[in-house]
């Protein structure tokens, strides 16, 4: 086992794969997003918020059914403490709302509308955890492209410094070139070793983030497939999609529904409020051994009447409140907008500048072949062949940059129209 295992075995969980991942041995992206999003933590966290928000709704809405509760009062005096009319009394008090001015019915659209944002905030986090999933996804794919680049840069150079010595007695290079490519065999092994340690932290972030050992599948295509079925083709149709789904717009549109249901039941604090009320009691009068039993029904209607500046400061509160969840509405809208044309802008900019890379790649790999060719015949020294070399490796490796961070434009794309995790 190599040190790199151990440190992954340490480092990662082993939990079971999902089907296809044991069918194939890899990992799609679909499967690293469902393993993900199975795990992370930030999901339980915005799931418990849910569940918070779910029973506060049960709270309010309990206000409009039957409340019982049971008193008891005793004392030796002239007159009772609790009616005036006994100093002993047991029993169980009945009561149900039945109008209150629409205040009750306000404050449960309030509070269902904020169980929207309760919900909507565990689609976000959704949606972050698996931005940041298949993000890392793209980084382990890029890591392996480049460390097949080092691993071909170095084969080259192996190759050719078995043949040095020979190169060396027939006057074909120079000592100083002999002891230039060795020295290039040498950077190449250590780049080779850099972009498999980059490797490694990509796959470490991978497997963390999932929770399985299997790796990223290698299949370019199935990503770009991904993306392709859920980005819309147009700039104007990603702004309307993202709109009406990204998670972070519904969740302020549903808390600017509570807080107008709240500033509105706020309006109606000092409306009356009135109760049927039933009373049933045993009641014994002076601690003798006589008691009697006290019925009543009957209505009970309360309203308050001044608060000293509580219920205006309220009123005020709430006005403050939605007039911020609106702006702060307005301000998600157009940030998202320029978000995605700048995301859009830069991803068709990636994709030129990758056909570019390719072609200027393609090119200078011409051009090294032929250099080549002139030193084998003796027309040109080995140094122009080492540059030529150096600039395709360096051609190879901008031109999988550019491809990924075309990719990356178009994963933001996707997850600024909230379609990750669906």
């Amino acid at each position: 086992m190599t040190l790199r295992s151990i440190a992954l075995a340490l480092l990662v969980p082993c939990v079971l794969p999902t089907p296809s991942a044991l069918a194939q041995s890899c990992l799609s992206l679909t499967d690293a997003v469902r393993l993900s999003e199975a795990i992370d933590p930030a999901i339980g966290e915005a799931d418990a918020r849910v569940a918070g928000a779910r029973a506060r709704l049960t709270g309010v809405k309990s206000e409009w059914r039957p409340q019982i509760s049971g008193f008891a009062q005793t004392n030796d005096g002239p007159s009772g403490i609790g009616d005036g009319r006994t100093n002993n009394q047991l029993g169980i008090t009945v009561s149900q709302r039945v109008f209150d001015f629409g205040r009750g019915r306000l404050e449960q659209r309030s509070a269902e509308a904020q169980v929207s944002v309760a919900d909507f905030g565990l689609e976000s986090a959704r949606n972050t955890v698996a931005s940041l999933t298949a993000q890392t996804f793209l980084e382990a794919l890029k890591a392996s492209e480049r460390v097949r680049a080092a691993r071909s840069r170095k084969a080259y150079f192996t190759d050719l410094v078995a043949g040095l010595e020979t190169r060396l007695a027939a006057n074909d290079i120079t000592t100083a070139e002999k002891s230039r490519i060795e020295a290039e065999y040498a950077l190449a092994g250590s780049d080779l070793i850099q972009e498999e340690l980059a490797q490694a932290a990509a796959q470490s972030d991978f497997y963390i983030l999932t929770g399985s050992e299997y790796p990223v599948c290698e299949d370019l295509a199935q990503v770009d497939e991904f993306f392709a079925r859920h980005l819309p083709e147009t700039l104007i149709e990603i702004i309307d999609v993202a709109t009406i789904q990204h998670p972070e717009i519904l969740a302020a549109e549903a808390k600017t529904t509570a807080l107008k249901a709240q500033l509105r039941a706020v309006r109606r604090n000092r409306a009356p409020s009135v109760d049927v009320q039933g009373v049933v009691a045993l009641a014994n009068e002076d601690f003798t051994d006589q008691f009697t039993t006290d019925t009543r029904i009957g209505l009970n209607v309360t309203a308050p009447i001044y608060g000293f500046g509580r219920y205006s400061s309220e009123k005020r509160e709430a006005a403050a409140d939605l007039q911020a969840a609106e702006l702060n509405l307005a301000r998600l809208r157009r940030d998202l907008e320029k978000r995605i044309t700048l995301t859009w802008q830069r991803a068709t900019a990636y994709e030129a500048l990758a056909l570019s890379q390719i072609s200027a790649r393609d090119s200078l790999k011409r051009e090294a072949a032929a250099l080549l060719r002139e030193f084998e015949n003796g027309l040109r020294p080995y140094q122009d062949v080492l540059q030529a070399e150096a600039g395709v490796q360096d051609a190879i490796l901008q031109e999988i940059e550019a491809r990924y961070l075309g990719r990356e434009q178009n994963l933001q794309l996707v997850s600024l129209v909230n379609a990750l995790s669906n």
